[in-house]
């Protein structure tokens, strides 16, 4: 990426990628969308620029692309602006995209070596600065069926709507029918939200279906009626995320996160999720700024859990309450 500081221009010089997921046919026509994303002090998105794509490479997962893209963008933008990729495959017969991975790069990020002093410096020296992120290559031994990132959020009024903000989830991988992980198959997929009281679910809602992704993108808002915050205190919020076969449209259930209140004495590092999600429900329910009527919202990462594993963490979750 470099920057002129004369024509306000930013360039980011898209190299290529490694190692991308097949589709069902073992081949990948594979093109990438770049855009900029400015954003406010927060962090949240503001506006998109029109994307501009790379050419397309045919019949390969380590696409080569060496293109360029130009953007204008003021200097004054440049610490709220972030540049995000997108991954396709275009399908020959159908000309339909199928998205297979999505990424976005702050363009002041430390995390990464990247500041905004270096794309001026590097331009002024006429260095390129270079910025490279691998896709995960293969599969981690202890890969899951994904995680995924939700938004809760809640008004200060003691009676005042749940609001959820489905945004994303990562690393999806299904299934196959001897319980291995199916490396070449892309999900897709849905998210199920189920608001639950103890005698069972009083709301149910859905969200779209994305087609062939590992990493859908869903930014989807619900919002649940309002209650009493003691009442909503012992509810439940359980997100499921679902597969919807490509052939007899069959459902899977892929994986899911329960959000709740609920301290049943589990321990261990097993149950760590676990303890997560119940962090993430106090925080909205039983919150210092809840008490003081204001309204408060947190965003967070929950890695889901695989339908088998949930019911065995839930018996060993009831049999150490019992003991106690």
């Amino acid at each position: 990426m470099t920057y002129n500081q004369d024509t306000e221009e930013l360039t980011v010089l898209v190299k290529g990628c490694t190692d991308l997921p097949r589709n069902i046919s073992g081949t990948l026509n594979p093109y990438i969308l770049v855009r900029i994303v400015s954003k406010d002090g927060a962090g949240a998105a503001l506006s998109e620029t029109e994307a501009i794509a790379t050419p397309v490479e045919r019949g390969t997962t380590s696409p080569e692309f060496n293109y360029p893209c130009s953007f204008k963008l003021a200097k004054a933008d440049l610490t709220k602006a972030a540049v995000k990729f997108e991954v396709y495959d275009r399908d020959e017969v159908s000309k339909e995209p199928a998205l297979l991975a999505r990424c976005r790069h702050n363009l002041e990020d430390r995390r990464y070596g990247n500041e905004i002093d270096d794309l001026l410096l590097n331009t002024a020296t006429d260095e390129k600065h270079v910025f490279r992120r691998r896709l995960k290559r293969g599969l981690a031994a202890d890969c899951g069926p994904g995680e995924i990132c939700v938004l809760l959020r809640r008004g200060g009024a003691d009676e005042a709507p749940l609001m959820v903000r489905v945004i994303e989830c990562k690393g999806v991988h299904l299934k196959q029918s001897d319980g291995q992980l199916d490396k070449h198959n892309l999900p897709n997929t849905y998210v199920e939200l189920m608001l639950m009281e103890p005698n069972g679910p009083i709301h149910v809602k859905r969200s779209d279906t994305v087609d062939k992704s590992r990493n859908p993108y869903f930014n989807e808002e619900f919002s649940f009626p309002a209650m009493p915050a003691d009442r909503l205190r012992h509810c439940a919020l359980r997100l499921s995320l679902v597969h919807v076969s490509d052939f007899l449209r069959s459902k899977q259930a892929v994986g899911s996160v329960e959000l709740s209140a609920d301290d049943d004495g589990a321990s261990g590092e097993s149950d760590r999720r676990f303890r997560l999600a119940r962090e993430h429900w106090l925080s909205i329910t039983e919150s210092k700024a809840q008490q003081q009527q204001q309204a408060v919202s947190k965003c967070c990462w929950h890695s889901l859990v695989a339908p088998d594993e949930e019911m065995h963490l839930r018996r060993a979750r009831a049999m150490n309450a019992a003991r106690k």
